[in-house]
């Protein structure tokens, strides 16, 4: 399984604290494509997978995200 396949069902389970909305998050190889809401939401996407990369022992430049 890929990186990102491994990361998106973590990022699809945030729930924007402004909004309520879940992300759209899609996978095509090592990239990951996470639509939201609002940029605020996004960021905070983007800083939960840079946690699991870390906790992974993994580091954004083993994947792209969008």
């Amino acid at each position: 399984m890929k990186l990102a396949e491994t990361i998106k069902p973590n990022i699809e389970n945030l729930l924007c604290p402004d909004h309520d909305i879940h992300p759209i998050v899609d996978t095509l190889g090592d990239e990951l494509q996470i639509n939201c809401c609002c940029s605020k939401f996004h960021r905070l996407c983007r800083k939960q997978v840079e946690v699991i990369l870390r906790e992974m022992d993994f580091t954004l430049n083993n994947l792209t995200i969008v």
